[in-house]
Order: structure tokens, then C-alpha cells, then sequence
């Protein structure tokens, strides 16, 4: 169902026969979960045309605007996803709808400890959404568990090790009071993943980073399934165990794929991979997947 799988490159055709039976909502609706497709699939340019138009739609939808916040980050604009942030946030808390509000913060502590790699502001964004929500009285205990998973996230990338083991064990008692959430298992995963590697708890790296990448497959996130795998190659590799992580970056793909994921990404798989070829001997190899990468970075 093209309305289902939203598509991208059907989208805008989908979108304009909405519009002329006079459907504005429904074709934003749709060029948004497009959009969304578009970002898990790396079309990066694709999504920011997709989400633009659903912009001129509904131009005082924050929801929007948010996303075109995430695919700004993604592509590295650092300066423009904090505009674009900041815009949406202020059209939120104009609404008045806490839960709204702390959402957002939660989806941009997503874009820096993803693609822009800032924890510490990550850490600062979850926690200002749980005052939101301290604030405002409200329950809400499966956001609270979603944030506290960012939260051991932003421990494990540059904070406390032992802190985040220590979150991550709170998220657990509470897990099995609310359905299965995929995206706060991914992130749990990957918590445990770096607090290992950081902990020198090398040969605990892979379990982990392969359980994250097993869920993000599962729901179509490519960019988590690849950086979950990276996680799980380096623990692999720290033990010696470099043709074992070659395998399993071999899942990604065997040469760079114009466009399938953002560039960083896809330059760390394959300079990865590059290394890999390396300590095993096979340097003709790696000296191919480099230069194909060094390309790439161009």
C-alpha cells in the first residue's frame, strides 16, 4: 500500500492527486511519512524536497519543521538544524502541550548523538525534557523510559560508564510493564555497546552491537543497523578478531553506495572495512576500498 510504505520516489505523484480532490492535510501527511522513508533510506536530498513541500502545505506545523530539523543534521548543517529546532520548539510551547514539548526534545537529542555527535548537548536536551515533564505533572512513563535510554546513551558516548549500567538497569525494571518499544531496545543496545568498549569489556561489544542491529533491521533503520554493526566490528577487532569483523561489515556492502547512507556513515564502514583488509594482508584490497572512499569524501 502506497500510502502505507510512503514511497519517495512516488510521493510527490501520490501527493498532488491528494491535492486536486482538495486534500492539503492528507498530501502533508503523506509527503511527511515519505519523508521518513526517504531519511532511513540515506535519500537525504530527497526527504529535505519532500518535507519543503509539505512545509508550503501546512507551513504552521511544527512536526514539520522538526523533521526538516533532523534532515539538516544529518547532512551536517549544524547551524541550520538548530534554526530549524529552535522554530519548532517555539511553535510547541506556544501550544502549550508538554508532552509535544518534550518529544522535541527528545528528537534533537536523537540528531546529536547521532549525526552530530554533540552528547553533551544531547544529555542537556533529554534532560530538559524530563523537567518538561516534571514540571507539568505528567506521567507519561514510556517517554520518561525513552529518555532515560538517551540518557544512558549520552552516558556511554561521554559520560559515566558505570552511570549509564546504572540506568540501563532502571530502564530494565520497568521494561515488561509496557509494550515492546524497538527504537529504545536499539538504544539501550547500543548504551551497553560503547559503555563496554569504554570499560575495555571488549568481548561483551559484539553481543550487543549484533542485538541492536537484528531490531534495526527489523524496522527499516539502516543508518542504526550500520553504526550498530560498526559498534560490534570494533569490539570484534579489539579481540584479535578481525576477520570476524570483516564478515560482519561485509553485511553493509562491498563497495561505497552512491547515496544509500549519509556520507560520514558510509565513509566510517568503509574505511573500517579498509583497515580490516589490512590487518588481515589483504592490502590491494584496502588500498581499492580507500581510494573508493577517499572519492566519496570528495
Amino acid at each position: 500500500d502506497l500510502a502505507e510504505n510512503g514511497e519517495p520516489e512516488l510521493a510527490g505523484e501520490a501527493a498532488r492527486h491528494l491535492l486536486a480532490a482538495g486534500d492539503r492535510d492528507g498530501a502533508a501527511t503523506f509527503l511527511l511519512r515519505a519523508a521518513n522513508h526517504a531519511v532511513s533510506l540515506g535519500a537525504l536530498s530527497r526527504a529535505e524536497e519532500l518535507l519543503t513541500e509539505a512545509s508550503r502545505l501546512q507551513p504552521a506545523n511544527p512536526a514539520i519543521t522538526l523533521e526538516l530539523a533532523g534532515v539538516a543534521a544529518h547532512r551536517g548543517m549544524a547551524g541550520e538544524a538548530q534554526d530549524r529546532f529552535d522554530r519548532a520548539l517555539a511553535d510547541l510551547d506556544a501550544a502549550g502541550d508538554p508532552v509535544a514539548v518534550a518529544t522535541a526534545h527528545l528528537t534533537w537529542a536523537e540528531c546529536n548523538t547521532g549525526p552530530l555527535c554533540r552528547p553533551q548537548v544531547a544529555r542537556q536536551s533529554v534532560a530538559t525534557a524530563l523537567e518538561v515533564l516534571d514540571t507539568a505533572g505528567v506521567s507519561a512513563l514510556r517517554l520518561r523510559l525513552e529518555a532515560q535510554a538517551f540518557m544512558a546513551l549520552c552516558e556511554a558516548m561521554a559520560g559515566d560508564p558505570a552511570a549509564c549500567e546504572r540506568t540501563l538497569a532502571r530502564i530494565d525494571a520497568h521494561g515488561d510493564r509496557l509494550p515492546t518499544d524497538p527504537i529504545r531496545d536499539i538504544r539501550r543496545h547500543i548504551a551497553r555497546t560503547l559503555a563496554h568498549i569504554r570499560q575495555g569489556r571488549f568481548d561483551q561489544v559484539a553481543g550487543a552491537g549484533r542485538a541492536a542491529a537484528m531490531i534495526a533491521r527489523s524496522i527499516g533503520r539502516q543508518d542504526l543497523m550500520y553504526g550498530s554493526l560498526l559498534n560490534a566490528a570494533a569490539g570484534l577487532a579489539s579481540t584479535g578478531g578481525y576477520a570476524e569483523a570483516l564478515l560482519l561489515l561485509e553485511e553493509i556492502g562491498t563497495v561505497p553506495s552512491t547515496g544509500t547512507l549519509p556520507p560520514a556513515i558510509e565513509a566510517d564502514v568503509q574505511l573500517s572495512r579498509a583497515w580490516l583488509m589490512s590487518r588481515l594482508g589483504r592490502h590491494a584490497e584496502a588500498i581499492r576500498v580507500a581510494t573508493s572512499t577517499q572519492r566519496l569524501a570528495d
